[in-house]
Order: structure tokens, then C-alpha cells, then sequence
């Protein structure tokens, strides 16, 4: 799922709509994104690829996403923070105003993250610098993330995510981004 847009509308022809499909045209790239509405950061247990996380990993991501989002409410408000479990680890997904030119950013979020990486990352868990691009796609809330067997050592999990939202509007307050960088 894309969390920035809207697409450059030429790219709905390149499948049938309103059906699941494989990208095998491509996915979109930054340049076809016309706008920053989020900023993601993901943090996952350090574990073999491909596979679950165990509940204590998933756990020690949890401890770590936690202080993130306490560490980001004292600089911006609890408001456009949503939090979420990406399956084996946590996110947070920070609500920001419209940026209309989302690649200038791209360089300074990734400095974001890097800092926090260095700040709050541990031996067992990161802080991904690399999902710093407008054009990130990150798992749909509610689907399955299937990673290896399903072991009761290392379980297959549903998705998820929350946020506040505004009465008077409907939508995540918004915060600017450079309130964050």
C-alpha cells in the first residue's frame, strides 16, 4: 500500500481497475508520487530474512517504537502519530502537511532516521533508513504478513494500525515537516 499521493493519473492504464494485480508493470516511482502525506518509520527485531518474528523479538520492536513515539509526542504532539504491527515489528507513520515536491525531502528524512536509528536502535532491534522515499510501500493494515513456516517458535500475524483522527475533519491532524527534520 502506498501511504504518499496522489499517483500521476497516466499510471491507471497500466492495469484493469478496481482489481488485485501483480506489479509487473512496475511499481510507481518517486517521481510519479505528487505528494508527501506521511512520513514512515519502521522498526523491526533483527532476524534471519525471510522468516517470522518470535514474540519476544516482536516484543523488544515494540519497547523501541514505544520510546520513538513518546521520544516524537514531546517534540510535536500525540495527534499525527499513528502507531502499527507491521506483523513482526511496529511502525509509526507521522501525518504531515501535504509536501508538494516529495523527493526534496527524501534526503533529510532519511537523516531523520538514520538519528533515530542511532538514538534508539539496539543490537536486537533497527530502525530502517531506507524507507525514506515518497513512493514506500508499506503492508495494508488487517492483511497477513507471511514470512517462512508458520511455527508456533515463529507465528504468521495480522497487520494493524490506529490513529487519531479529528472530529472537525475526519483526517489525522497534520504536522509540517519540517517540525520533524
Amino acid at each position: 500500500m502506498l501511504m504518499n499521493g496522489p499517483l500521476c493519473a497516466d499510471l491507471s492504464a497500466r492495469y484493469e481497475q478496481n482489481r488485485w494485480q501483480p506489479a509487473t508493470n512496475g511499481r510507481a516511482t518517486d517521481k510519479d508520487i505528487g505528494t508527501r502525506r506521511a512520513l514512515f518509520i519502521d522498526v523491526d527485531p533483527t532476524r534471519p530474512k525471510g522468516i517470522s518474528a518470535t514474540n519476544d523479538e516482536k516484543l523488544a520492536s515494540w519497547t523501541v517504537a514505544d520510546a520513538i513515539r513518546q521520544y516524537l509526542t514531546e517534540k510535536i504532539g500525540r495527534e499525527p502519530i499513528g502507531f502499527g504491527s507491521s506483523g513482526n515489528g511496529y511502525y509509526l507513520l507521522i501525518a504531515v502537511e501535504p509536501e508538494p515536491h516529495p523527493g526534496e525531502c527524501t534526503e533529510r528524512v532519511s537523516k531523520l532516521l538514520k538519528a533515530l536509528g542511532r538514538k534508539f536502535g539496539t543490537d536486537r532491534v533497527s530502525i530502517d533508513s531506507t524507507v525514506s522515499n515518497p513512493a514506500r510501500l508499506m503492508s495494508c493494515p488487517g492483511t497477513w504478513k507471511r514470512k517462512g513456516r508458520c511455527t508456533t517458535e515463529r507465528p504468521h500475524r495480522m497487520t494493524s494500525f490506529s490513529c487519531a483522527l479529528s472530529p472537525a475533519t475526519g483526517e489525522p491532524d497534520r504536522v509540517p515537516i519540517g517540525a520533524l527534520l
